[in-house]
């Protein structure tokens, strides 16, 4: 069984894995895409690497001569070149069981199809107000007080600013001209370029929302067709074991016991009521049920 778990950055997608990594059956990579894996044999701060130092440290030479990370400049192309292609087969051939999570690759679901037929494709999206505010007010980072003062000045700033949102790459993703794919991808699903590219941080992190769950839902169903499915992250945190239940019956593999206890519900959106948050869904012409998503999720205030 081959598993690839795909979804935005600050989609819960870590934490989704993370809960499947307690199947001693499955052999799991985080993020195998990601540039800083070149920085092995050290842990990254999410201690997710486990798998990987394991590879690093059984063949050093091997692994870098594999390893073809994908930039952020590369993530709205629809392909995997030669290298990348090559790493990840070598990946799926490293257990019986081999899960993947990924969010580099919302637009290439043709790609990992091509490249393996028969594997699943999970979908875990989480509502797009509450992905935007994990961009645009992101936890961590910088001394206490830097942090403190950092805070206050992107809460002031929440609806008005055109940057400062490039924690996970996102501005460099989002690039507005007129030759990107982020530019053709609008054109696709009906925005006008022109008018999103003017939109503050927040309209442009929704835009982009729609753009990438509406690909990967259309290319998820047509290629994968019954191995593939889409998980709410905000019902995940409801109810984690209903989720687990549901992913195993598409597994088809025995069940194993869980602990679901670290799983938290999903983060409050920067004031869920506020009349921005119904503006821009209409003018993005985002789907109701994703308004409706974070107001079941959170309760109001």
């Amino acid at each position: 069984m081959k598993v690839f778990i795909i979804g935005l950055r600050r989609s819960g997608t870590t934490i989704f894995w993370q809960a499947l990594r307690q199947d001693s059956r499955f052999v799991c990579y985080e993020e195998p895409f990601n540039p800083l894996l070149r920085e092995l044999p050290a842990e990254n701060a999410k201690g997710t690497w486990d798998e990987f130092i394991q590879l690093f440290n059984e063949n050093s030479v091997r692994f870098r001569s594999m390893f073809a990370p994908i930039r952020p400049e590369e993530e709205l192309c629809s392909q995997l070149n030669s290298e990348q292609q090559e790493y990840l087969r070598w990946l799926l051939k490293t257990g019986q069981h081999v899960i993947c999570k990924l969010t580099r690759c919302n637009f290439k679901v043709r790609a990992l199809h091509d490249l393996d037929p028969q594997s699943v494709l999970i979908h875990l999206y989480r509502a797009p107000a509450s992905v935007a505010t994990s961009h645009l007010l992101p936890s961590g980072g910088t001394e206490r007080w830097r942090r403190r003062i950092a805070n206050i000045v992107r809460r002031k700033t929440f609806w008005w600013r055109s940057g400062w949102y490039n924690n996970w790459h996102f501005e460099d993703i989002i690039d507005g001209s007129s030759n990107s794919p982020f530019i053709s991808s609008l054109l696709k699903i009906g925005l006008d370029p022109e008018e999103v590219t003017s939109l503050p941080a927040v309209g442009k992190l929704l835009a982009y929302w729609r753009v990438a769950f509406e690909r990967v839902q259309a290319d998820g169903r047509k290629l994968f067709g019954h191995r593939f499915v889409s998980i709410s992250f905000e019902k995940f945190c409801q109810n984690p074991q209903q989720t687990i239940d549901r992913t195993y019956q598409l597994l088809a593999l025995p069940k194993v016991p869980f602990n679901m206890s670290l799983i938290r519900p999903s983060r409050h959106p920067f004031y869920p009521d506020h009349p921005n948050w119904q503006r821009y869904y209409k003018l993005l012409r985002l789907p109701d049920s994703a308004f409706r998503q974070f107001h079941d999720g959170h309760p109001k205030g």
